[in-house]
Order: C-alpha cells, then structure tokens, then sequence
C-alpha cells in the first residue's frame, strides 16, 4: 500500500502504526486494529468513535467534549474485515449487512456500545464509549451553579411527584439524573428504571431495557413492583405520559426526560401530549433543562483534541417550578418566561453569560449550544 492509502490527521498523536497494522497479511491485523483503535479512543477522552464508509475509504472521527474531531483514514478494501470484527466481538450477525443492528463489548475496563447501520456505501458504525471510571455520579461535581444544586437536591427527596429532565441528546440528562439516583439510592428504596439502553449500572437499582417491551408496557409492569422511584428514560407519547403521572399520583417518585428546547418547551411538550392541567401542576415538582459547554483550555497542553482550545465540559442549566399562572391558555412561552424572570428565575441564557463573564467558556461556545 502506498502512503496515499492511509492519512493521519493533526488532531492528536493517533498513531499512523495503528492503521499501517492493516496493510500486513497477518490473519489477526483487524483484531489488532480494533484492539488498539479502542484504547486510544479512551486514552483521548473520545465518548464516541465513528467509522464511516466512503466510496473508496474509510473516515475514523471521535467525538470529544461533543464535537466530532476527524482522526485517520484507511482504505475501504479493509472494511468488510475490521467491520465483521467488530460484529463478532458485540455479537451481532455478521451475515446480515442489510438492517440495523446493535450490540454491546466490554473490554479494557470499558463498555462500548455499538451501533451498526447500512449506507450507500457500506455498514457505519458508531461506538458509545462508556467509560465507567469517568461516570462522576455526583450532584456537586458535574457543574450546577448552587442555587440549581439546591433544588435539585429538595427535589430528589421528595416521596412522589414527577421531575422532568429536558434537553436534546448529548446534553447529559442520563448523568445527572443517575447522580440524582445515586443520591438516595439506599436499602429502604426500591429504584427501578426503564432505559432504550441502560447506559450507567448503579449498584442496587433494578435497570431494565425497553427493547423489546417498549416503555408504555414497561411502565405498566413496573408498577407492579411497588418502586418507590421510578426512572423512565424518555416520555414519546401520550399512553406513557398519562401512565408515569398516574404512577407519581399513587406513591411514586418519578424521573424522566424530555426532548425540548428549554424548561418551558418541555412544559408545552406536556400539554401537547394532553396531559391535564391538575395533573401537571399538583405532580411536576420542577423541570430542569441543561446543556453541556466546553470550557476554554489554559494553554499549552496536549489535552484539546486538535488544538481546539477547549478541554473538558461544564452545564448550563435552568430549572422552574410549576404554578398554576404557568397554564393558562393563552400564555405563549414567551410570556411565560417573563413571568418566571420576574420572580427570579434564572435562565439558561443568563447561566451562559456569566459563564462567558468570568472566562470558564466562549461566546462562540455558547452560541453553537444554544
């Protein structure tokens, strides 16, 4: 193979070794290849690693601090063997190329969560790096300002009630509602939770996938189990919405996401899905929406994937409590937002501009979140 077939890119120093292992002959080069692509996935900090197929390569992109970072390429005449590796090690059907299909590893003291989907040009696959010793499961380490901690902590203590988590993916609802869980996780609690996957195992709370049973019926078994905290992953319609409230009417703390824009989207979410008014304001203890930020790098560090300048994530946040002034029919979310504004509510936008203020981040940053 000349040079041409393989590129290494500037972004950090991925080793031109670890594709150049796909030229020998050796029977075991995809092994290897694979081997050392997931440990320098992890080295770097990468939460994902994407492996896509073009019309005569193949790209290698991680996506570090949520911002995907091209890293190599080889050429595609190595494709079918690393991508049937990988279906072997996650069990998947190597046979099948046409459907979707998903699978999980763990190797290296690392889950890794992979997803296998056929393009044009082939099977992309897109690998969840799911490292657990960098699972920080506590409420005051993940970055809320103390006003926001202080909620959430009156919140989780609550016997019943529903608190909602809204904001798109990748913004990090999972880790802060499983810190939230961690929190009063204890021998007098019976905490289960319905996931599409479980991606965080906290020892003594029962996980359950979805897969298979989808989450209305989960739900409905759930309940059967006298939970005391219940943790539904994400509320898509309108059976589950009624379901989880009437799981919180009946003795139950509930947790779940949405995805919304902001606090006051996900409460227009609820009311779309036909959720009563009673319901909304005698059981939702509050709605939190966050984001995540890269936060700017000192300098003069290898840590920042590609000289980005930014290393590691901090959370914008916004956190409102439901009152019954919110539910009026005519309030547009606009005039919802300035009623909360006057009773002090701070927003999301306000979160980012101190944090731009006092230099943990970057207005560019904020204006490519928000």
């Amino acid at each position: 193979m000349n040079a041409s077939c393989i590129k290494t890119f500037q972004t950090q120093a991925f080793p031109r070794s670890l594709c150049r292992c796909l030229e020998t002959s050796a029977e075991d080069r995809a092994i290897v290849f694979i081997e050392h692509l997931f440990k320098h996935a992890i080295s770097s900090g990468a939460s994902d690693i994407h492996l896509e197929p073009e019309c005569d390569h193949v790209i290698v992109r991680y996506s570090i601090d949520g911002v995907l970072q091209l890293v190599s390429e080889f050429d595609k005449v190595y494709w079918s063997r690393v991508c049937a590796r990988i279906k072997v090690i996650s069990e998947m059907d190597i046979v099948q190329t046409h459907k979707p299909q998903s699978g999980r590893v763990s190797l290296y003291g690392v889950d890794f969560r992979i997803s296998c989907h056929p393009t044009m040009f082939g099977e992309n696959i897109v690998i969840r790096v799911l490292d657990k010793s960098k699972n920080i499961l506590e409420l005051s380490t993940l970055g809320f300002n103390i006003v926001t901690q202080k909620k959430l902590h009156s919140a989780i203590t609550r016997p019943n009630g529903m608190i909602i988590v809204a904001g798109p993916t990748g913004a990090g609802k999972t880790t802060t509602i499983h810190a939230l869980l961690s929190m009063i996780n204890d021998d007098h609690k019976n905490i289960m939770t319905l996931e599409d996957p479980p991606e965080i195992m906290i020892p003594g709370i029962r996980h359950t996938s979805v897969e298979g049973i989808g989450f209305f019926e989960g739900l409905k078994s759930i309940l059967r189990q006298n939970p005391s905290v219940i943790f539904i992953g994400e509320i898509r319609d309108e059976q589950t919405a009624h379901l989880a409230f009437r799981a919180s009417m009946t003795g139950s703390l509930v947790i779940t996401t949405l995805h919304a824009k902001t606090s006051l989207h996900a409460l227009q979410r609820l009311q779309d899905l036909e959720v009563p008014k009673s319901y909304i304001s005698e059981n939702v203890i509050g709605i939190l929406s966050q984001r995540l930020v890269r936060k700017i790098c000192c300098g003069g560090c290898v840590s920042c994937m590609g000289k980005s300048g930014y290393n590691g994530r901090t959370i914008l946040s916004e956190w409102i409590e439901i009152s019954d002034n919110l539910l009026t029919d005519r309030s547009s979310i606009a005039c919802r937002k300035e009623l909360l504004e006057k009773q002090g509510v701070c927003f999301m936008e306000s979160n980012a501009k101190e944090l731009v203020m006092t230099g943990v981040t970057s207005a560019e940053e904020i204006s490519r979140v928000l």
